[in-house]
């Protein structure tokens, strides 16, 4: 599903189709989101994508949920470097440094908030590494993330 919404762009996939794929993903998300029901000041969010399937899945689940978004983190605007030309893990980290920022102002007035990140394709890990360490320095808070699928060619 995830390999159909971010590959097919000529022709492009159906937005029916798109829609069915991220209901089903949100769908499995929730069942896992009302794990953790127990926390009082559980936050959405998730890591940005071109494709917009974690911004998608995260809107549902706060719907279905109740649980408030707050944006943290954006992509640099000036990052263009491609992430598939890296290939080490040390290299990946210091990239995913400089490929996010964070919404500094926001972390720090929900520092006693934990976190749901939300990603479609785990990589490498160093995305929602990075994302989980800044969240840690500021909060001190155990956060959790969902993520669609592996990359198997990393």
């Amino acid at each position: 599903m995830i390999y159909r919404i971010k590959n097919f762009k000529d022709p492009k996939i159906d937005e029916d189709e798109r829609e069915k794929y991220i209901q089903e993903i949100t769908a499995i998300f929730e069942t896992y989101l009302a794990s953790l029901e127990k926390i009082d000041d559980l936050k959405l969010t998730c890591i940005p994508s071109n494709t917009k399937i974690p911004d998608d899945i995260v809107f549902k689940l706060s719907t279905l949920s109740g649980r408030e978004i707050v944006k943290i983190v954006d992509k640099n605007p000036n990052y263009n470097v491609d992430n598939k030309s890296i290939t080490t893990f040390e290299e990946s980290i210091k990239h995913a440094n400089t490929k996010y920022i964070f919404d500094d102002v926001k972390i720090k007035q929900n520092e006693k908030s934990q976190y749901l990140i939300i990603d479609d394709v785990f990589g490498n890990g160093s995305s929602i590494f990075t994302i989980l360490k800044k969240l840690y320095e500021t909060t001190h808070m155990l956060n959790y993330f969902l993520i669609a699928v592996k990359d198997v060619k990393r």
